[in-house]
């Protein structure tokens, strides 16, 4: 068993570092991987390339062109080997040690081997798949992409909105991330979360991420034809095939109304 965490990072070395220390320290049963991706002028980019350095062996540092998340994502998703793909963050740790112990029991039983995995980030719980694990060869190989056209945000949704159609997502109450998220407290608003909770820029990632749902059906429709009947030793998480789309639906008519009402 196998896993690549795919991490594209800005601004925040020492936040990575931290990062990459929590999956040294709490991973041991399962061989991984940490895929990162740098842009080429990020003012940190020295710090970045000796930590690549010092963690050569379970690090794969790339550093290229601005292209943005969600091209990081997929294009980092492109190299994994692994078994499994996890999106991670570099203001995120993992607090259970041993965690892929209780994640390899679970899904162990999944036959087919067709599901998505999340954790309890302290944010989200069991409501959304904020770092979500699928596997590389029965899902990213399948529909050819990690998540599709964004510009910044909505990447996890993506896979989480492909999961909820499938009737395929696993929750672990019982995995505990740790997410420094600025909207947590206001130490973490740091210079990188700033740049990224443009207003606009997340409204316009709403608009594309509702236009886009028959791009998530059709990839739903790829993966579902490998789909084998699973016994019910495996508790999926029972949550409507509507709700995603609804809830970003919702958000959007907010969004629209804060940043273009008259005042």
């Amino acid at each position: 068993m196998s896993i690549g965490f795919i991490l594209p990072s800005k601004g925040r070395p020492r936040k990575l570092e931290k990062s990459i220390i929590s999956i040294k320290e709490k991973t041991k049963y399962i061989n991984y991987c940490v895929y990162i991706y740098v842009d080429l002028d990020d003012k940190y980019i020295n710090q970045y390339k000796k930590i690549f350095s010092r963690y050569k062996g379970i690090v794969h540092g790339v550093v290229g062109e601005k292209i943005g998340v969600p091209g990081a994502f997929n294009l980092l998703a492109s190299m994994v080997k692994e078994k499994y793909i996890m999106m991670f963050n570099d203001d995120l740790n993992i607090s259970t040690p041993n965690w892929d112990d209780i994640f390899l029991k679970k899904i162990s039983v999944i036959k087919d081997e067709i599901f998505l995995a999340y954790f309890n980030d302290g944010i989200n719980f069991e409501r959304h798949a904020a770092f979500p694990i699928i596997p590389k060869k029965k899902w990213y190989d399948v529909v050819g992409y990690s998540s599709n056209k964004l510009i910044f945000q909505h990447n996890d949704t993506w896979v989480f909105s492909i999961g909820v159609m499938l009737h395929r997502c696993v929750y672990f109450s019982n995995i505990k991330l740790k997410h420094d998220h600025g909207y947590l407290k206001e130490k973490y608003k740091d210079e990188t979360f700033k740049f990224n909770r443009n207003k606009l820029k997340i409204f316009l990632d709403h608009l594309i991420f509702l236009y886009l749902i028959f791009l998530r059906i059709n990839s739903y429709l790829k993966i579902k034809k490998n789909l084998i009947e699973i016994e019910n030793s495996v508790q999926f998480e029972n949550i409507s095939k509507f709700k995603v789309e609804l809830k970003n639906f919702f958000e959007t008519i907010i969004l629209f109304f804060k940043l273009f009402s008259l005042k």
